[in-house]
């Protein structure tokens, strides 16, 4: 690892990622009084913000690690693996008891193929992707080269799309992503770069080209359409930035450190925790729904997520795990979770 100083902004638009799609996008799916929250627009916008989650990925772990040997790249798995794979195990298995995924989906989300597959498991997809491209990481960051990122890029980008439009495999929401999380890895390589583009006419030119991919967006998998999203996804990056350093001036610094902290959790428990609530009791109208789902429901998963973390994080450091977050590189305390 190397010294890295933490960012309340990369904070605040992480916080801001998991409590969108946590919070607003998937509470449509427990009420029918919610059900207005599915709109073009709406699913337009959750497209850029996992799109968001997955520059902010790929920034911290360009600004957090370098490779020089093989040796550093397998302490780099291992430590993912401890900091993702066992939690993600866990909620694979709690979808599985509630019936939130088929059984013949399970083996290959366990075994972090269903992307690959083009096998769907919900929710869970995400966590398994990001699994991929961390895998691709030390591939990326081995004596960084900003033309063979850009050709490594181009020619993955070009050979999942290929699979998908001529075979039943790959996700296509793999392509998509991968772009957004080697933007993070070059703007942390290139920080002159991440000034630029938040000058004020490149953030003009930014804002015009979301509105022209926003009109053109539809919900096709054509090689086209994932083009249309990355280029999306990538213009917003610079508003983003900036929305996060408006929010890491507005929002107090423990808050913004726990909603981060406690987000990978969250977010993989979050449809268990709405799924036994709507069990137990059902809202009626879009008042109830809010105050229920929004105000009780909500509030009682990022407390579980944020004691299922802690928890975790004790047992990583009593066990002496690699993936402990008290690890410390160049003096430098590095993020409590890095995910």
């Amino acid at each position: 690892m190397t010294s890295f100083k933490r960012r309340t902004d990369l904070d605040a638009l992480r916080g801001f990622a998991i409590l969108y799609i946590v919070g607003f996008w998937h509470l449509r799916g427990y009420s029918d009084a919610l059900s207005f929250l599915k709109t073009p627009a709406t699913l337009f916008l959750t497209r850029l913000v996992l799109g968001l989650f997955t520059f902010v990925s790929g920034y911290l772990m360009a600004a957090q690690y370098t490779f020089s040997d093989g040796s550093q790249v397998l302490a780099f798995y291992r430590r993912r693996f401890v900091r993702i794979y066992p939690l993600y195990l866990a909620a694979l298995s709690g979808f599985l008891a509630l019936g939130l995924v088929e059984l013949q989906s399970v083996i290959p989300a366990a075994l972090l193929v269903n992307t690959l597959l083009d096998v769907h498991v919900m929710t869970l997809w995400f966590v398994s992707m990001l699994a991929i491209l961390y895998l691709l990481t030390p591939v990326y960051l081995y004596r960084f080269s900003l033309a063979r990122t850009a050709l490594l890029t181009g020619a993955l980008w070009a050979v999942l799309v290929i699979v998908h439009e001529t075979t039943d495999l790959v996700d296509p929401r793999l392509p998509q992503y991968l772009v957004s999380f080697v933007a993070g890895i070059v703007l942390a390589h290139r920080p002159r770069w991440e000034k630029r583009v938040q000058s004020g006419s490149a953030l003009v030119a930014c804002a015009l080209i979301l509105g022209v991919t926003f009109m053109l967006f539809d919900r096709k998998e054509n090689p086209l359409q994932i083009a249309l999203v990355d280029g999306a996804i990538l213009a917003s990056i610079p508003l983003c930035l900036a929305l996060g350093q408006t929010l890491a001036g507005w929002m107090p610094q423990q808050a913004l450190s726990a909603l981060s902290y406690a987000g990978f959790v969250t977010y993989l428990v979050h449809r268990m925790t709405f799924e036994l609530g709507v069990r137990l009791y059902q809202p009626a109208g879009l008042a109830g729904s809010i105050l229920y789902l929004g105000g009780i429901v909500l509030p009682l998963t990022f407390l579980a997520g944020f004691g299922i973390q802690k928890g975790y994080d004790r047992v990583i450091q009593r066990t002496r795990l690699p993936g402990r977050p008290a690890e410390r590189a160049s003096g430098v305390q590095a993020l409590e979770t890095d995910v």
